[in-house]
């Protein structure tokens, strides 16, 4: 729960920025921990991003924590999740969608 008010902080920083973020899933996440936070933080690794409500989430360890913040608006944008991640692209039907996203609408490459 610390982790996740560091990183909604710097969102709201970036939110503030003039010509800043307006919304959460044109961000990514990332965050340089201690190794124990990162093992506290490992088992949810894959839901992080969600839980934190923004597109992509990256954790490293080192000796200088910080959370910073990725403007992904230049990036394309799933059209079911909204999200901009690295797995967005065109697919059989026109559309640009996620992998998971397209797996759950059926549409397979």
């Amino acid at each position: 729960m610390s982790f996740r008010q560091k990183a909604l902080k710097a969102l709201e920083e970036a939110r503030a920025r003039e010509g800043g973020l307006k919304n959460p899933l044109d961000a990514g996440i990332r965050a340089v921990v201690s190794a124990s936070e990162e093992e506290a933080l490992r088992p949810f690794q894959e839901e992080l991003a969600d839980v934190l409500g923004v597109s992509r989430m990256q954790l490293t360890v080192g000796d200088d924590p910080q959370v910073e913040i990725d403007d992904l608006r230049e990036e394309p944008r799933c059209e079911r999740s909204w999200k901009r991640d690295l797995t967005v692209k065109p697919r059989p039907d026109g559309g640009m969608l996620s992998d998971r996203d397209a797996a759950v609408v059926g549409l397979q490459d």
